[in-house]
């Protein structure tokens, strides 16, 4: 058994920007994740955990120096070498079950 069981439920291909992907999926027997994006640039793919915009306390989104919406993660994981272990796992099956959505792409 893989150190970090991950069956993709759901893959719905999207490209905008670095975007390639938002995924559903199943980790391990019990837990289910929905509204993960998946995203590439050049060699370097990364995945996003689902997130919700932050509030103000007039229930407006704040924003940034920029401009840019801030978010606030609704799932996170204890340690950034779990993290990795969970992207590596979700990229290796999206690649088995969905060859070419979430590719690298060639860099020049």
């Amino acid at each position: 058994m893989p150190d970090f069981p991950v069956k993709i439920l759901d893959c719905a291909e999207r490209r905008t920007n670095t975007l390639r992907a938002i995924v559903s999926v199943q980790v391990g027997k019990a837990q289910k994740i929905s509204g993960i994006m998946v995203h590439v640039r050049g060699a370097s793919r990364w995945v996003c955990l689902p997130s919700k915009p932050r509030l103000d306390s007039t229930g407006m989104a704040q924003r940034d120096d920029r401009g840019k919406i801030r978010y606030d993660p609704t799932v996170e994981w204890t340690s950034k070498e779990v993290a990795l272990k969970f992207r590596d796992a979700l990229l290796e099956q999206l690649d088995a079950d969905f060859r070419g959505t979430a590719a690298p792409e060639e860099v020049a």
